[in-house]
C-alpha cells in the first residue's frame, strides 16, 4: 500500500468517526432536554400519591378545583394564594382536559420545570458544548433542592421557571438573530405579560431583561420598542391591583432578610451535599469559586463580555440575574419581605448559565480523552448528588397519609378541636368521614385564611363555646397566635373545665390533648 492511499484512508476513518460523533451530538441535542421533561413529569406522577398536599398547595387546589370560575376569580382577588391569574386559568383548562386530582397539577408543574430545562439547554446549546450543557442543566434542574420539591406540588414556582426561560430566550434570540424592533416588541411584551401574571416577582426578574437592554447590541429603535413592550406588560397588572395588595397582606411568613440570608443563599441554594450546614457550605463555595476562577479567565483572555463574544448577551443576563437576591433584599427592606429561595429560582437558572462557561473554559485547557474521564466522574457525582437531594425532598417536604393515624385514633365521639389548617384540611380532604369529629376555629378578631365554602368544618368560636357543653382540645404549639387568641376564652376561666386527657404524635411533635367542660 503506497502513501497516497493510507493517507487516504485515515482521512476517510477520520471523516466518518467526525460524522459519527456530529450524528451522536445532534442525537443527544434532541432527546436530552426532552429527556429531562419526560424524567421530572413521571417522576412527578410516581411520587404524588406518596404524600398529602400540603398549606400552600391547599391554597392553589381551592382555586383550581372550585365548580365556580366566578367564585374563585372573587376569592383570588380577595388574596386566597399569591399565585398570578394565568396560572389558575391554564391549571383549570388542564384539569378540565383531564381530570380534577392534585396529582395532574403536580405533573403540570413537572412539565412545566421541565419545559424550562428544555428550553435553557437549547438556548445554552448554541454557545457551549454539549456535555458542558448538560452538566450544567441536570445540576440545576435535577440536583436542586427547590428545582426538585417545586416539581412535586401544586403551585405556580414550575411555570414560573417556564416563563422565565421562555423570556430570556425571546431576548437572546432578539439580540443574536438580530429581529426587528416589530419582533422585539411582540416577544417582549407577551413574555413580559406571561410573566407577571404567573407570579408578581416577575416585575423584578423582567427587570432583569429590562436593565440587559442597556447592553443590547441592538439598534436604538429595537432597544426602545423591547422597552416599550416590557412596560407595557407590567400595565397589565393594573386591573388586578386588588389581588395583589390582598396577597401580599396574606403573607405575614416572610422574615425581613438579613445579610447573613443573603451570603447563605449563595451558598446553601446552588447545591445539597447532606444535611450538613458545614459541607453545604464548602460545596457552595467551591462551585462559585469555579464559576468566578473561569469568568476571571475568560476576562483575562479579553471576550468575557467583548463585543465580538457569541455568547456575551446570554452573560449579561446570566450576570444580572446573579444579582437578583440583593435586588429582592433591597425590596425587603424598602416595602415587604419577599426574600424566599423558591422565589430566586431565576437566579439558579442565571448560574446554570456561568456554570457550563466555566465548564467549557477549564474543558479547553485539557485533551478529548480527558475531557471523557472528567465527563465520567462529573455525571457519577451528578448522580450521587441528584440521588441524596430526592431522599431529602421526601424525607423532609413528603407527607404522608400515615402521619394522619394518630389523631384518626383518638378515642370516643367529642368533637376535637386543632389549630393547625394545613393539618385540618389534610384530614378533610383525605379522610373525609373519619374526620368528621375534627373542628378548627377561627376568632372573629382574625380573618378566616380561606373562604367559608372551602372550609365548611370552621366554626366561629365564640358560636361554638355558646353552644358546646365538652370537647377535646389538642394544644398545637404550631399556631401560637391564634391558640393564645381562643385559649385566653377558657383557660383559667371558671365557667370551664380543663382535664389533660393524654397526647397525640403529630409528625414528631407530642401534642397534649385536654378535655374542656363547660362548668353547669
Amino acid at each position: 500500500m503506497n502513501i497516497y492511499s493510507t493517507v487516504s484512508t485515515r482521512v476517510g476513518m477520520e471523516s466518518v468517526r467526525n460524522s459519527n460523533q456530529t450524528m451522536v451530538s445532534k442525537w443527544a441535542d434532541f432527546s436530552l432536554p426532552i429527556a429531562f421533561v419526560v424524567f421530572l413529569g413521571v417522576l412527578s406522577y410516581v411520587l404524588s400519591p406518596r404524600h398529602m398536599m400540603w398549606g400552600d398547595e391547599f391554597l392553589a387546589w381551592h382555586l383550581l378545583a372550585d365548580a365556580s370560575w366566578k367564585h374563585a376569580y372573587h376569592e383570588w382577588l380577595s388574596g386566597a394564594d399569591g399565585g398570578g391569574i394565568s396560572y389558575y386559568i391554564l391549571g383549570r383548562a388542564v384539569m378540565a382536559l383531564t381530570n380534577r386530582s392534585p396529582q395532574i397539577m403536580r405533573v403540570y408543574s413537572a412539565v412545566c420545570m421541565g419545559l424550562g430545562g428544555l428550553i435553557w439547554f437549547r438556548m445554552l446549546r448554541r454557545h457551549y458544548s454539549l456535555l458542558a450543557v448538560t452538566l450544567s442543566v441536570s445540576l440545576i434542574w435535577l440536583c436542586n433542592w427547590t428545582f426538585l420539591d417545586e416539581s412535586f406540588q401544586v403551585r405556580f414556582y414550575g411555570q414560573f421557571v417556564f416563563a422565565f426561560a421562555l423570556a430570556a430566550y425571546g431576548f437572546v434570540q432578539v439580540e443574536e438573530k438580530a429581529l426587528t424592533p416589530r419582533a422585539g416588541f411582540l416577544i417582549a411584551f407577551t413574555s413580559t405579560a406571561f410573566m407577571v401574571h404567573t407570579h408578581m416577582l416577575g416585575l423584578c426578574f423582567s427587570g432583569i431583561l429590562l436593565a440587559s437592554l442597556l447592553f443590547s447590541g441592538q439598534t436604538v429603535q429595537t432597544r426602545i420598542w423591547q422597552t416599550v413592550g416590557i412596560l407595557l406588560g407590567w400595565v397589565t397588572l393594573a386591573p388586578f391591583i386588588q389581588a395583589i395588595r390582598s396577597s401580599a397582606h396574606g403573607q405575614q411568613w416572610i422574615q425581613m432578610p438579613t445579610v447573613q440570608d443573603v451570603v447563605r443563599h449563595y451558598l446553601h441554594s446552588s447545591i445539597y451535599l447532606g444535611s450538613s450546614l458545614l459541607t453545604t457550605d464548602i460545596a457552595g463555595f467551591a462551585l462559585l469559586t469555579f464559576v468566578s476562577v473561569a469568568l476571571w479567565m475568560r476576562h483575562r483572555q479579553g471576550h468575557l463580555l467583548a463585543r465580538e463574544s457569541q455568547d456575551r448577551y446570554l452573560v449579561i443576563i446570566a450576570l444580572l440575574g446573579m444579582l437578583s437576591p440583593l435586588g429582592l433584599y433591597l425590596v425587603s427592606h424598602l416595602g415587604k419581605p419577599v426574600f424566599a429561595t423558591r422565589y430566586l429560582m431565576p437566579q439558579l437558572m442565571s448560574l446554570c448559565v456561568l456554570i457550563a462557561l466555566a465548564i467549557d473554559v477549564f474543558l479547553a485547557r485539557v485533551s478529548p480523552k480527558l475531557q471523557v474521564g472528567i465527563g465520567g466522574l462529573a455525571f457519577a457525582l451528578l448522580a450521587v448528588i441528584q440521588i441524596a437531594t430526592l431522599h431529602s425532598v421526601i424525607r423532609d417536604a413528603f407527607q404522608p397519609r400515615s402521619d394522619l393515624d394518630p389523631l384518626l385514633a383518638i378515642e370516643g365521639d367529642k368533637p376535637v378541636v386543632i389549630f393547625n389548617a394545613p393539618l385540618w384540611e389534610q384530614l378533610w380532604f383525605y379522610e373525609g368521614s373519619k374526620a368528621h369529629r375534627f373542628l378548627m376555629f377561627h376568632s372573629q378578631s382574625l380573618s378566616i385564611p380561606f373562604a367559608p365554602e372551602y372550609a365548611p368544618m370552621t366554626v366561629l368560636d365564640e358560636d361554638f363555646l355558646n353552644n358546646t357543653q365538652d370537647f377535646l382540645f389538642i394544644d398545637d404549639k404550631l399556631s401560637d397566635l391564634i391558640y393564645r387568641d381562643f385559649g385566653e376564652t377558657f383557660l383559667g376561666d371558671p365557667k370551664w373545665k380543663v382535664t389533660p386527657r393524654g397526647t397525640v404524635n403529630m409528625r414528631g411533635e407530642i401534642a397534649p390533648i385536654y378535655e374542656v367542660k363547660k362548668v353547669r
